[in-house]
């Protein structure tokens, strides 16, 4: 079970003001950070909230650019919002050590391909 939600943000400046101008309604510690505070580069800054949120620039060595691709969208009150969808999740997953990521490419695995794959 998910106990957190990683976002991949594209890193350019202005993308990321937009970003914590629309995080500060979920964590007003959104309010404190710039987008200096997101350089493109591994690690994750979290918003610890009732739900975590970790948010990523770069994750194993891919940028969003990168793994648009591999994206998926779902309909959400009129916005199409983008998630990683199996074939990516298997990407960045495969060659972890984390039994957990194993267990969930192993899982991922037995799913239909995704269908723009």
């Amino acid at each position: 079970m998910t106990e957190d939600i990683d976002l991949l943000i594209a890193g350019d400046a202005p993308n990321v003001q937009r970003f914590l101008e629309a995080m500060h309604v979920f964590s007003p510690a959104a309010q404190d950070l710039s987008p200096l505070d997101f350089p493109i580069e591994e690690g994750a800054l979290r918003f610890a909230e009732d739900l975590d949120v970790d948010v990523f620039t770069l994750i194993s060595g891919n940028t969003y650019a990168d793994l648009k691709p591999y994206s998926n969208s779902y309909d959400v009150l009129g916005r199409s919002v983008l998630f990683l969808g199996r074939d990516g999740l298997i990407a960045l997953k495969a060659d972890s050590l984390r039994p957990k990521d194993q267990i969930d490419v192993t899982f991922l695995r037995q799913l239909p391909p995704d269908s723009s794959s």
